[in-house]
């Protein structure tokens, strides 16, 4: 315990260096795009993709990949479009002053990342089981999705006050993770609630680097077997402040 409260008291000495920054300072060194391929190819390749950080920025910029010795399929493609248009949304609701993130809200992600692949599944639960060996652990009864889902936004705002914010987008990543209410993209859109937590309490966008797919695999399996937060609440604190580092290094400051 006492070892992540030393992380989260250094990701609280990184936002402050970054609440610092000046509007000016910010607006000339625009990283949006910088984090957005960022986050869009380390997410996608934890969950398996094969795309890489440069193909993944090509297609962001409207080209597409031409080095490729086999083509993108479309649902690769999608993959970084849905992503892209996710993260937009997600970017936007974080401005909010007011905001209570629900179910609707996680939805509305899915809807906007899964649309193009598949406009059937896209924002809706799923009505049958995940294997284990897919999500790692067995997953709950569809029909409990709705209640296992409206509980985490409910918790989500319960703990806003308990909580430090990056113990909190913890939680809310790996119960999302954990649930797995979507046929396929819980961990894009894991992510993109993780930063949506984060981002609102001041922090930067947040990576956790497709070289750590072990460390973050071994952090959710520790967590649920001890039902214990602290494992993963760490790992998640080291790449907070990995970014923050990042975003300041940008910033030359």
């Amino acid at each position: 315990m006492a070892h992540l409260q030393e992380l989260l008291n250094k990701t609280d000495f990184y936002k402050d260096i970054i609440a610092s920054a000046s509007d000016d300072k910010k607006a000339a060194h625009d990283l949006n795009d910088y984090f957005r391929s960022e986050i869009i190819f380390n997410s996608n390749s934890l969950d398996g993709s094969s795309i890489t950080l440069s193909e993944t920025r090509s297609i962001l910029e409207g080209n597409t990949s031409k080095d490729r010795k086999t083509p993108l399929s479309d649902v690769s493609f999608y993959a970084v479009t849905g992503f892209s248009q996710a993260y937009e949304y997600m970017l936007e609701l974080s401005k909010q002053d007011d905001l209570t993130i629900t179910d609707e809200i996680v939805r509305k992600m899915h809807l906007l990342f899964y649309q193009n692949t598949n406009p059937v599944l896209a924002g809706n639960y799923r009505t049958k089981m995940i294997p284990a060996s897919t999500c790692g652990h067995c997953s709950p009864e569809p029909d409990d999705l709705p209640r296992l889902m409206s509980h985490l936004g409910d918790q989500i705002l319960s703990s806003q006050t308990t909580l430090h914010p990056v113990e909190l987008a913890a939680m809310a990543h790996k119960r999302l993770v954990d649930i797995c209410p979507f046929d396929t993209g819980n961990l894009q859109i894991a992510m993109l609630l993780m930063n949506l937590i984060l981002i609102r309490s001041g922090y930067c966008t947040v990576i956790i680097p497709a070289s750590r797919r072990d460390d973050y695999q071994n952090a959710l399996s520790a967590s649920r077997k001890s039902i214990d937060m602290n494992p993963f609440s760490i790992l998640i604190a080291e790449c907070t402040i990995e970014s923050c580092m990042e975003y300041c290094r940008l910033l030359d400051m």
